[in-house]
């Protein structure tokens, strides 16, 4: 029998991680580092002000996106015909794009930053107010939305608060077999969405 005594605080895996089973006791002047913080409010900050700071701080659990998918009519005459061509889908955070053929879409040329392309588009909503802030980051570039982006959305038929319009490199989907994006705003959670192409054959 042996006589090791493992109490109700200890350390385990290598020193990496602590477990607290009693009662975690800081004497005065003790300190703990590393944890998050909220920003300070004024004295008349709202309960509704406080409630937002805890949750951009992650002291709270954040409010969950209401992701859904629009058509929008692109400004580009090919990227309207190729979107008008596709059937976009929204369902556990994957949005699925079905086009007969990626293939015999049209090439669409975004000018000398973008290229030309297979491009379509078509609106995401968020639920949000307001897009302005939302963050959104595809691993190869993170843009802060803003007003430009509302404008943007609006000229092509998304008129509900909270969508922005989102163009998407067909071939490229298709050959990467997919790609994702992250949204996040200030008090809500952070979402991952993947992105994958069909092709029909009809």
């Amino acid at each position: 029998m042996s006589n090791l005594y493992v109490g109700k605080n200890y350390s385990t895996d290598e020193g990496d991680r602590m477990v607290i089973g009693g009662i975690l006791e800081l004497k005065e002047g003790g300190k703990l580092k590393g944890f998050p913080k909220a920003e300070n409010l004024s004295s008349s900050a709202t309960v509704g002000e406080l409630i937002s700071a805890l949750k951009k701080a992650k002291l709270m659990t954040g409010d969950a996106f209401t992701i859904g998918i629009a058509s929008c009519t692109p400004p580009i005459a090919n990227t309207a015909t190729n979107s008008a061509a596709a059937t976009v889908t929204y369902a556990d955070n994957v949005i699925t794009v079905s086009v007969p053929s990626v293939a015999d879409l049209l090439d669409c040329d975004h000018g000398e930053y973008y290229g030309t392309h297979k491009w379509l588009g078509f609106g995401v909503s968020t639920g949000l107010s307001s897009v302005a802030g939302l963050v959104f980051d595809d691993g190869t570039a993170k843009v802060t939305l803003g007003e430009s982006d509302i404008t943007e959305a609006q000229s092509v038929g998304l008129t509900t608060a909270g969508q922005f319009v989102l163009y998407i490199k067909a071939e490229k989907v298709l050959a990467e077999k997919g790609q994702s994006f992250t949204l996040s705003y200030p008090g809500y959670e952070d979402i991952e969405i993947s992105m994958q192409i069909v092709e029909t054959g009809e």
